[in-house]
This record gives C-alpha cells, sequence and structure tokens, in this order.
C-alpha cells in the first residue's frame, strides 16, 4: 500500500472530508459490528461516502454488561468486499480468519514450560491460584513466547484465545464478557472456573492444526483487496504527497490523542527521517515528555 496516497483514520475519530468517492476504505479487523451505536454509524456513513469500503474481517462484538438492540444496524450489503471473523454468523457474510494469523511470531516453535497459563483481558480480570498470568497489553512477542510455552492456555481475550489455537494449544475458556466468543471456527472448551475441576475440564479440551490454513485463506484475501486497489488507485509519484499526507495523519491522531491526555501523563512524540524511501519507524528518533496542565509542549530531538 505504501505506493500509493495512504490516509490511516481511527474507527472512533474518522476525517471523512479527505474520503471521497474514487477511494478505496479498508476497515480493519477487530470486534466493531454492534459494539455500539456509534460504530454503526460510523461504518454505514462510511459507505454513503461512495468509496469502495472493504472489511477485512471485523467482527460482532457485543458485551453482555451493555447488550441491547441497536438503533442502527449496519448496512452489509453495500460493502464492496466483506468478509467477518465470526464463522457460520447470523448475517450469512463470508467468514476469513483474523488476520493476526499473519503475525511471523506465530511461525516459531517453543519448549513447553507450564502445564497451564492465563492469558487475560487487561480489562476483564481473570486468575486462579498458583497459576501463571499475562494480559494483551504487553509486547507482542513476550505473549506470544508465553503461549507457545504454555500446554493448556485459560483466555478471556479474542486474541489470545486465537492465537493459542493457532499454536496448537488446548485453550480453555470462561465463557467471555462479549457475543464475539461465540462465533470460532475452531472453537475452544467453554468452562466455569468457579465450578469446573482445570484438570478435568482440560482432559477434553482438543488442539487444532489450522494455522497454514488461515494463512492460506488470508493471502487469497489480500489478492482480491489488491486487486480493487490497483483498479482503483493510481500509484502516488508525487514526493509532495508523501510529506502531506504524514502531516494530516500525525495532525489528526494528535487532536485524538490530546482528548484523552491527563495532567502528568507522558507523552512519546517521534520525528520521522525520510532518507529517501519514504517514512519507516526505524528511521526516526522518539522523545518522552510530561504533560502539564495548559503548557505548551516542546519536544527535542538530537539530530546528530
Amino acid at each position: 500500500f505504501s505506493r500509493f496516497r495512504l490516509r490511516r483514520h481511527d474507527i472512533r475519530y474518522v476525517n471523512f472530508e479527505m474520503i471521497h468517492p474514487e477511494d478505496v476504505v479498508i476497515i480493519g479487523g477487530g470486534g466493531i459490528f454492534d459494539y455500539a451505536e456509534f460504530i454503526n454509524r460510523t461504518v454505514n456513513r462510511l459507505l454513503d461516502t461512495g468509496a469502495a469500503v472493504i472489511g477485512w474481517a471485523p467482527g460482532f462484538n457485543t458485551h453482555r454488561e451493555y447488550q441491547r438492540s441497536f438503533d442502527t444496524t449496519v448496512d452489509y450489503d453495500r460493502f464492496h468486499l466483506l468478509a467477518v471473523r465470526d464463522y457460520e454468523n447470523s448475517q450469512g457474510i463470508a467468514y476469513l480468519p483474523d488476520v493476526t494469523c499473519k503475525l511471523p511470531q506465530l511461525q516459531q516453535q517453543f519448549q513447553v514450560r507450564r502445564e497451564f497459563g492465563i492469558a487475560r483481558h487487561k480489562d476483564f480480570p481473570l486468575s486462579i491460584p498458583g497459576i501463571e498470568s499475562i494480559d494483551n497489553s504487553g509486547d507482542i512477542d513476550e505473549i506470544i513466547q508465553f503461549l507457545g510455552e504454555t500446554e493448556v492456555v485459560i483466555a478471556n481475550s479474542y486474541h489470545m484465545t486465537y492465537w493459542a489455537t493457532l499454536l496448537g494449544k488446548k485453550c480453555l475458556n470462561p465463557a467471555g464478557f462479549s457475543s464475539k466468543f461465540e462465533s470460532f471456527e475452531h472453537p475452544p472448551t467453554f468452562f466455569d472456573p468457579a465450578v469446573d475441576d482445570l484438570a478435568d475440564v482440560a482432559t477434553k479440551a482438543r488442539t487444532y492444526d489450522v494455522l497454514d490454513a488461515a494463512v492460506a485463506q488470508t493471502d487469497d484475501f489480500f489478492t482480491k483487496v489488491k486487486a480493487i486497489v490497483e483498479g482503483r488507485l493510481s500509484v502516488s509519484t508525487d514526493k509532495a504527497d508523501t510529506y502531506l499526507l504524514a502531516t494530516e495523519s500525525a495532525t489528526f491522531y494528535q487532536r485524538a490523542r490530546e482528548s484523552m491526555l491527563s495532567f502528568g501523563d507522558m507523552v512519546a512524540s517521534r520525528l520521522l527521517i525520510d532518507s529517501g524511501d519514504g517514512f519507516h519507524s526505524h528511521d526516526s528518533i522518539t522523545t518522552v515528555s510530561n504533560v502539564f496542565g495548559d503548557e505548551l509542549l516542546t519536544a527535542h530531538f538530537d539530530l546528530t
């Protein structure tokens, strides 16, 4: 995609003025459908732009504590291309594994170091005395290593359940807080931690050998996306475009980020350096500062 004029938006802060009928809009994965009323409305508004909207394995995600009928229903028929991560879903939409099956860390081999391990969602506590745990807010390498070194994974996070399955692990899930746990193609074994005997439940769990198939399905979907992008868009050769788009993206990201900052928060600022082939994270300098009230924040970069 770097060959084309590329803008990134957060689903919560879409700049609709930048989206035109001749564009291609790709809505990435994650549980966005029926999660919140405003997101359903945002998706429909993206469909109203006239652009070719592609849904790349988003999922349904109604949290039980907020479960209700939504006033807005997504108009799924208007997607240019759509596949969801929910297997045999109620809408009859084509299935596609979550794109994180392409994580290179999942191709590694690990030596098992623990019988049971807990992979918990950072916002939903899960603990069992004597069992090591990790949450989904950490470094991806550490998370995958923890899952790989565990024989039986107890997870209440969608992605850590999914990754454990792709790694060929027995996976136990305590039924979950959201509808997204009901539609795995290769489901975990559900159990009640307060009632069920862990060792007994683990004997009923099964493993799957499905990583290669998930990657192949994702690669096939990418071929379809690539054809749409190349059929509608022209390759960008204007250097000024690159700088303009990078500036626009950074500006809107900063506006969204500022609305969530509190007094004393740490803010990382990054200077991207174009050494001849565009902007890349490895050609950058990062500095960290504190936020103090309404003072002007000045970031200093050493360019030597």
